[in-house]
């Protein structure tokens, strides 16, 4: 069996997830398990380009970033999605729209610490640059977090903060889980807002993410290119003081985070029979260690 994590030229902490959450939420081994079977679980990643298996099994992924109108899923096992508008892309049973597994994280990877920083800012991987660093940490005296950091850090850093600004959607997902009030942002087109407004929907979360002017990359010589950058840099540093004050930071409903916690637990729990029982190839299976901090799905 694999798990599939999205390729990426630089590691995202969504995807990074995959790499650990499923073999300790199972308490598996899952690469003694058959090959022909793919997991596919944290992320935006229900398209057309998803690798083929003979069996694919879907636990809380998103649908998003596809070049088609279509998507041919009748090859996967869908358990659980992400959100509602997951479900109705797909044409699915909507109460198999639950949340995104990433709000377990908190359970996971128990975090106690004081907080170290007031607000801080993480981008969507693809506008993390040293350039929007230097601007978030020495123009806005903010803390900066890279979401290809090393996931301990980025954790601990969301932890840290008072509040969060991100364009990350993990980056919200995250924060939520360990109850940092955030707020979402827009920075690029490389971001989509459907997958944001489908995790929303499965928290019932009234939101929409604030626009904030394109700030990246290299600056080009040139006096023009210079004027336009300290126009992009005056806004920019506009928007986001007029955010650190917003009295709109958000948190979901306590009760309604928990209520999807245990939801998804208890979809695992029910799946995986279904999931390991039918794809194994070794009778008698090493079950792997879990960390102290597992959820077992026995619980």
């Amino acid at each position: 069996m694999k798990v599939y994590v999205h390729p990426c030229q630089t590691k995202n902490i969504g995807d990074e997830f995959n790499r650990w959450f499923w073999h300790e939420i199972f308490e598996e081994n899952i690469e003694q398990y058959s090959d022909d079977v793919l997991l596919v679980g944290i992320g935006t990643v229900l398209n057309e380009k998803l690798p083929h298996a003979n069996v694919t099994h879907i636990l809380g992924s998103g649908v998003g970033y596809s070049d088609s109108d279509v998507i041919d899923s009748k090859h996967w096992t869908i358990h659980f999605v992400r959100g509602k508008l997951s479900a109705k892309a797909l044409g699915i049973d909507p109460l198999l729209a639950i949340s995104d597994p990433g709000i377990l994280i908190s359970r996971l990877r128990v975090i106690e610490c004081s907080q170290r920083y007031d607000i801080s800012f993480m981008p969507h991987i693809g506008i993390d640059s040293p350039r929007y660093k230097a601007f978030i940490e020495d123009v806005m005296g903010w803390h900066y977090i890279s979401p290809s950091d090393e996931e301990e850090v980025i954790l601990n850093d969301i932890v840290a903060s008072g509040k969060l600004v991100t364009s990350a959607m993990h980056g919200a997902i995250i924060a939520d889980s360990y109850r940092v009030p955030w707020f979402p942002v827009n920075t690029s087109a490389e971001i989509l807002p459907f997958k944001w407004h489908d995790w929303f929907s499965s928290l019932n979360i009234n939101a929409s993410l604030t626009h904030l002017p394109a700030y990246w990359g290299e600056i080009h010589s040139g006096f023009k290119s210079r004027l336009v950058n300290t126009v992009k840099e005056t806004q920019l540093k506009y928007q986001l003081r007029k955010i650190q004050n917003s009295r709109h930071f958000i948190l979901s409903n306590a009760r309604e985070l928990v209520s999807k916690q245990e939801q998804i637990l208890a979809k695992l729990h029910e799946v995986k029979p279904l999931i390991f029982e039918k794809s194994l190839v070794d009778k008698s299976p090493v079950t792997s260690q879990p960390s102290d901090s597992t959820v077992k799905l026995s619980q």
